[in-house]
């Protein structure tokens, strides 16, 4: 028999069920790409943040019966993830893509029209399947002065219409016609 995940969303008082598995996620699918310094930095860093930003969070959740099995989180004001986590008992069973098609419905749905997220380093492949391009590797500054590096990823949800086409060629034309004519206008003078 199939186990049947459902994609839901939690409960405000689900914080602490939603840091426990982004901790258990982190500690197990970023061991072969951090060090035990960066994994414990990242988990106190990432707990405070989604701590803090909890409410400005769209955060879905993956469930098998009552337990709480994966999570994502689309930022309400931005068009980025903040985070997909696994429980490491679920993972390679297509629970993070589920839970990815679910944030860019959510993000459709904001009028995004393409998305960011800065990924884990482990994380890099995860997203190139799902459609996402690698943009740049980057990182972040963690708890104690310990630096994370991370990968700048993009994906366009809605292609563009033939209208904002041609406005973004039109645009490029003009800015390439004030920038030529103000280096052409001082020797016209």
């Amino acid at each position: 028999m199939a186990m049947e995940i459902l994609i839901d969303y939690p409960e405000e008082y689900d914080l602490d069920k939603i840091l426990q598995l982004q901790e258990d996620s982190i500690r197990f699918l970023c061991a072969d790409f951090y060090n035990t310094q960066k994994i414990q930095s990242l988990v106190t860093n990432q707990k405070r943040i989604r701590t803090q930003y909890y409410n400005r969070e769209q955060i879905i959740i993956a469930k098998l019966e009552q337990e709480y099995v994966g999570f994502a989180s689309l930022d309400m004001y931005l068009p980025e993830i903040t985070g997909i986590y696994i429980h490491p008992n679920y993972v390679r069973q297509r629970i993070g893509t589920k839970l990815l098609k679910k944030i860019e419905e959510l993000a459709i749905e904001q009028g995004y029209k393409f998305l960011y997220t800065m990924s884990s380093m482990n994380a890099i492949k995860f997203y190139e399947s799902n459609g996402y391009c690698l943009v740049g590797l980057s990182g972040f500054w963690s708890d104690k002065n310990v630096w994370i590096s991370c990968a700048n990823m993009k994906k366009i949800l809605v292609a563009k219409s033939k209208q904002d086409q041609l406005t973004e060629i039109i645009s490029c034309i003009v800015f390439c016609l004030i920038v030529f004519f103000l280096l052409i206008l001082p020797y016209l003078m």
